[in-house]
């Protein structure tokens, strides 16, 4: 089979993503921004954000099914929903208002954000949820569960959540950070994506070379991990499971925006994993469509031809480290 050449398998994979903490975000660009002057800017824009949301709207975008759960309160939460309404959701109401963030992007892409605190989430709303949860979970193949546990949520939250799906058959992804994803890892999902101060926070050790984060998957295929793959910006991606070892390098491309790359890539991994044959092929279209999302304006997504014009230059290879 000739390196460029992917074969497809037909599958059509449900995927449910989970939200905990979504978000209106408001972009403000600037030239460049100087902390305590005044700035004249172009009309700010408003989008829907979170992470299970950006993994379920690039899913969209590639043409895979997913549904949307989670939690939105109040006016904010009302427009939230209107926004996704081409798209499948279920989510919770909550009395407390859906927060709203503010990201400044400055011309050479730099981002610096302002987050708000979450709402608060009531015994009632969470067992509400929890209902919603255990009955998509029968009819589904994948669970991702993406994005930070805010304070007001149990940390061992993601943990259960895997476990509860586990007993379904169905696969995980955790894409969080802090105790949310030590504790996440714990319960063995099949798939973790940590970026590099993620993996270092949990093997415990210092990641700055390829090198280091091969190590730092491989310690965490060893726990029971079915497949770890790192995020490493500009550098591409590494991927490990107990039989392969990838390394996939990205081609250099203008960046606009870095929100949401990340979870584009989690999406390019659901979508790739059901519908490649190989897992190098996989890693190839998940690195192309993290790639193509930072040429893309806050929580829009690239065309499939952008996509695939970056997929051509994406060299995946397997690791001789």
């Amino acid at each position: 089979m000739s390196d460029r050449t992917c074969t497809r398998v037909a599958s059509d994979v449900p995927v449910l993503t989970v939200t905990i903490n979504p978000a209106i975000d408001v972009f403000i660009h600037v030239d460049e921004l100087a902390a305590g002057t005044l700035h004249r800017v172009p009309a700010p824009i408003q989008q829907v954000g979170g992470k299970g949301i950006n993994v379920s709207r690039t899913l969209h975008a590639l043409g895979q099914a997913s549904i949307s759960l989670g939690f939105v309160g109040g006016a904010r939460g009302d427009w939230l929903e209107a926004q996704l309404a081409d798209m499948v959701t279920e989510f919770t109401h909550i009395r407390e208002q859906t927060r709203m963030n503010v990201k400044v992007i400055e011309t050479d892409g730099r981002l610096t954000e302002f987050n708000s605190p979450a709402p608060a989430i009531a015994d009632s709303e969470w067992q509400s949820f929890r209902h919603t949860l255990q009955r998509h979970l029968p009819h589904a193949k994948w669970l991702a569960l993406c994005g930070n546990v805010p304070d007001t949520v149990d940390p061992a939250f993601y943990r259960d959540a895997i476990r509860l799906a586990a007993d379904h058959g169905v696969r995980c992804v955790l894409d969080a950070s802090g105790e949310a994803l030590r504790l996440g890892v714990t319960a063995k999902p099949f798939l973790v994506k940590p970026n590099l101060v993620e993996l270092a926070e949990l093997t415990g050790h210092e990641v700055i070379e390829p090198e280091d984060a091969m190590d730092g998957a491989m310690q965490l295929v060893r726990t029971g991990i079915e497949l770890v793959v790192v995020s490493m910006g500009g550098d591409g991606l590494i991927a490990a499971t107990a039989k392969e070892q990838w390394v996939a390098r990205v081609p250099s491309v203008p960046v606009v925006s870095s929100v949401g790359a990340g979870d584009a890539v989690v999406a390019g991994l659901l979508y790739g994993l059901s519908q490649y044959s190989s897992l190098r092929e996989a890693v190839r279209f998940a690195a192309a469509v993290g790639t193509a999302k930072v040429t893309c304006e806050g929580t829009s997504n690239p065309s499939r031809d952008e996509i695939d014009h970056i997929f051509r230059d994406v060299e995946v290879a397997a690791w001789r480290g």
